[in-house]
Parts: structure tokens; sequence; C-alpha cells
């Protein structure tokens, strides 16, 4: 496996960063949903492990189905990101 977004994200300036947070693996769709609204989180956004490699799992969600059929198949914590189409550099 590789190597852990935490700490490659702690070796970026915060401000390139999308909006992200870890959840375990055993979350049901109920406490995920309300976690999001919490962080103020909407659809679509970015689901991947926490710790991975090319791609591995990172799947762009849209919607409640995408979400329930992620949730049953990670095995693993994971990262919720809010969904950036660019990135402003300056």
């Amino acid at each position: 496996m590789g190597e852990s977004k935490g700490k490659i994200y702690n070796k970026i300036n915060s401000k390139y960063i999308p909006k992200t947070y870890k959840v375990t693996p055993t979350t049901d769709t109920a406490s995920f949903t309300e976690k999001l609204k919490i962080e103020n989180i909407s659809f679509p956004f970015i689901l991947k492990p926490g710790i991975g490699e090319k791609g591995w799992m990172i799947e762009l969600i849209k919607n409640k189905t995408d979400l329930d059929n992620y949730l049953t198949k990670i095995k693993m914590g994971f990262l919720v990101q809010e969904y950036a189409n660019f990135f402003r550099l300056n």
C-alpha cells in the first residue's frame, strides 16, 4: 500500500487543500449524512482511503446511491473531501 494521505497533506500549504475529514469504515449512512451537514459539505464530494496508491478506491460521490455503494465496499478508514474542480494557485 501507499503512503498516508495525512502525511502528504501536512507537507502542503493548507490553503490548497479542500476541506477534508476522516471517517471509520463502520460509519452508517445516517451518521455519515449528519456529519456532512456539520462539516458543510454537499454532493458531489470525494471519498478515498486514508492510505492508498495510484487512485485506488478514490470516487466522486454524486448522490446517495453512490454513497451507499461506497460505504458497503470500503473496509478501511477513509477521507471525505469537498469536491474542487480547480485550484487557484495565486
